[in-house]
């Protein structure tokens, strides 16, 4: 065997440069203890995950839900909207509720002035309004 050197392969200076880089950028490999206790905590989680029931009512009750708001939105939708255009009822004229004041105040007291009461009615129909 022809060996120009005695120094390995693995005393390169590459090799040299490729290990520290290693050791210096890379954090340090997990001891057995660290595994175990890793190994521990996941199967603690595993072991905590939710049973079959627990995931059906999560699921239920996302379903209810979803009808809930279901529910809700059909009932403003179906809500009886006022007809456009529709104006309230408008008031009867200033004489006509005058002379509806004066005829309850006359169905009470069997004294009062009918001479109001026809002026009254003249000036109602005269507004628009009914006697």
């Amino acid at each position: 065997m022809c060996m120009r050197s005695e120094r390995h392969w693995w005393g390169s200076p590459l090799i040299h440069r490729i290990d520290k880089r290693l050791n210096s950028e890379l954090p340090q490999l997990a001891t057995k203890a660290e595994l175990a206790a890793l190994d521990g905590k996941l199967s603690g989680m595993i072991a905590a995950r939710p049973g079959r029931a627990e995931l059906w009512s999560a699921i239920a009750a996302m379903v209810g839900a979803q009808a809930l708001i279901a529910a809700v939105l059909a009932v403003i939708l179906s809500w009886p909207h006022p007809a456009r255009g529709a104006e309230p009822p408008s008031q009867p004229p200033y004489s006509c509720r005058l002379l509806y004041d004066e005829q309850r105040k006359c169905s009470f007291d069997p004294h009062c002035d009918k001479r109001v009461v026809e002026r009254l009615t003249r000036a109602s129909l005269r507004d628009g309004g009914r006697p």
